[in-house]
């Protein structure tokens, strides 16, 4: 699932590359934590707000709440930038 995510972020990248120079700050200023667990052998894919207890889903959902909290993130980067070039 790590592989997953780290491709999916890899796709935003080949198509704004120029979004490279904001990723570890978005990472920095997130306040959604995304993490996977093993336990006993069992992956579970947990998703937390700030320093909450995270909420454990299935993984497509999870898949799915990542792609969505990046795509949000990708996007307000875009405006941002676009505002600060006005």
């Amino acid at each position: 699932m790590f592989k997953d995510a780290v491709s999916i972020i890899e796709i935003y990248r080949k198509k704004h590359p120029e979004l490279d120079q904001y990723i570890p700050s978005v990472e920095s200023n997130s306040h959604y934590r995304f993490h996977i667990e093993v336990v006993d052998g069992d992956p579970r894919y947990g998703v937390a707000l700030d320093q909450e207890e995270p909420s454990y889903l299935d993984r497509s959902e999870w898949q799915k709440q990542f792609h969505l909290r990046l795509a949000k993130t990708i996007a307000t980067i875009i405006v941002k930038r676009g505002s600060e070039n006005k």
